[in-house]
């Protein structure tokens, strides 16, 4: 069927399956929102502020598993998920011979708020039923994931992790601290209770500084995670991976046969629980050890049970997230008629009318930080804003209130001498945070006949007729390109000539 379509067509097919590609990639990038301007004189919400907004208020999840007995070795982790938080286990597929009644389907990613995995080994018998394919596709409809496992075992495991880019530390290989503080408390499991060879240990290398574990960096008690499994490298762009928990300095990486693996990785260069947030602002929560959330190291250690509430909140984006409101942008000072402020006393206080060059720019936000379901004011020193044309113009910090209850972001700044559209941005891209990325175009005009030509002229439409008639026969010519079948004279003539031949034969 290929060889029959016409030469034209062969180039135009690929044109379109290239635009096409271009046009899904767009899915994994952050998206750009378009500022709306408020009028100057709206009061911005002080203190804190019940969350309303559907999508940060609770998940509905996707439970996969292949522990047989999950309901009882994992009871708490399981009312974190459901229960608490406004968590809901939507759908629940058990792997292996027990069989649970639901299946995993391609539709699940449009449906559900994410995807939450609980794996003793992952092994052949699981990649089966549970693709890589499948979890992506949660990522790519902007869904959070939530991974941990024990062990893997077999290529088509290590091919699955590696295509979520995620490399462990297989093959039996588990992680002890012979020296710190582990072998001084003498941390072992009762005989019967874990299925994982080696010994538990205490990791206090907790992230810090970020929304997704209280773990503060100066002063107080310091927070220690009992610890039990393999180790894990993530092999994403470092600007999208954080490394929440890894293990002490003196940690080693041992075989099934207790003997040190010394071409490895040692000490804090061993994650033991990762995370990384894509572009678009997807989560996933990565750890080698799901027997850390289970009860019994709930029971032995409180404080597992706290850093696994922590690190779901922020999976499911209800912690870590910045939202803005009351976007102002208005010119201060000079003649209110055409200035951006527009008229003081009434009338337009957006300011509909373009900006002035060489215009004193008064630029203010207000931004959140959503903290137990209550919106409160966010506070870093920071923010930053650009003023962007066809290449940066202005980049500098924006100020902050210094009044705790205050939420407003701002600025003063005088708009450049030349006329033109330009561009103010706001990208905010930090550790545990969503990405922030927000934009307003900003008209500005010459201050000499900045009241006239504001609309084109009624002489002018005869030009602007002819461009999208020439835009119109073009696309029609392409379209006869494409669906023309009829034959031109040299393959007429062609086939003329071996009538001759046949004849004379």
């Amino acid at each position: 069927m290929w060889k029959k379509w016409p030469r034209e067509k062969k180039v135009i097919l690929p044109l379109l399956i290239l635009f096409l590609l271009i046009s899904v990639q767009k899915t994994f990038r952050c998206e750009s929102v378009k500022l709306e301007r408020v009028p100057f004189d709206r009061e911005s919400v002080r203190g804190s502020l019940k969350n309303k907004l559907k999508k940060y208020e609770g998940s509905k999840l996707v439970l996969v598993s292949n522990l047989p007995h999950l309901s009882v070795t994992h009871t708490e982790f399981l009312r974190l998920l459901d229960g608490e938080g406004g968590h809901h286990v939507g759908k629940f597929v058990r792997l292996g011979g027990g069989g649970g009644g639901h299946v995993l389907l391609p539709a699940d990613p449009a449906m559900y708020d994410g995807l939450v995995i609980i794996l003793d080994v992952l092994d052949d018998q699981v990649v089966e039923s549970l693709t890589s394919k499948y979890v992506n596709s949660f990522r790519e409809n902007k869904k959070n994931i939530f991974l941990c496992l024990n062990s893997v075992s077999g290529k088509n495991g290590i091919q699955f992790l590696t295509e979520l880019h995620i490399q462990v530390y297989a093959g039996g290989l588990y992680v002890k601290d012979p020296f710190g503080m582990a072998s001084g408390k003498g941390v072992e499991m009762p005989e019967g209770k874990s299925n994982l060879g080696g010994c538990a240990f205490y990791t206090g290398e907790i992230i810090r500084d970020t929304p997704i574990v209280v773990n503060p960096s100066g002063g107080g008690k310091k927070k220690n995670l009992l610890f039990q499994g393999t180790a894990h490298v993530m092999m994403e762009k470092t600007n999208n991976i954080l490394e929440i928990v890894t293990c002490t300095k003196t940690c080693l990486l041992y075989d099934k046969n207790d003997h040190v693996v010394k071409k490895a990785k040692q000490g804090t260069d061993l994650s033991l629980v990762s995370s990384s947030q894509w572009d678009n602002n997807s989560r996933c929560v990565f750890s080698s050890s799901s027997e850390i959330f289970s009860d019994l190291f709930f029971h032995i250690n409180g404080e597992n049970k706290k850093f696994a509430k922590e690190i779901v909140a922020w999976n499911f984006k209800q912690s870590g997230i910045v939202g803005y409101d009351k976007f102002k942008l208005y010119a201060v000072g000079g003649n209110m008629d055409h200035t951006g402020g527009g008229d003081l006393l009434g009338g337009d206080r957006i300011g509909a009318t373009p900006f002035v060059a060489n215009d004193l720019i008064h630029l203010s936000i207000d931004l959140y930080e959503l903290k137990s379901n209550f919106w409160v004011p966010f506070k870093r020193r920071d923010i930053q804003y650009e003023l962007v044309k066809m290449e940066i113009q202005r980049r500098d910090f924006l100020n902050l209130y210094k009044n705790a209850d205050s939420p407003t972001y701002y600025t003063n700044f005088h708009l450049p001498n030349e006329h033109g559209v330009y561009k103010i941005k706001i990208f905010f891209r930090r550790k545990g945070y969503n990405i922030l990325n927000l934009h307003f175009f900003l008209p500005v005009r010459s201050p000499l006949h900045y009241d006239k030509n504001k609309k084109v002229q009624f002489a002018f439409y005869p030009f602007y007729t002819y461009i999208y008639l020439s835009l119109l026969c073009f696309f029609v010519f392409i379209l006869l390109i494409m669906f023309d079948d009829s034959r031109g004279p040299t393959e007429d003539h062609g086939e003329g000539s071996h009538g001759k031949k046949d004849k004379m034969d």
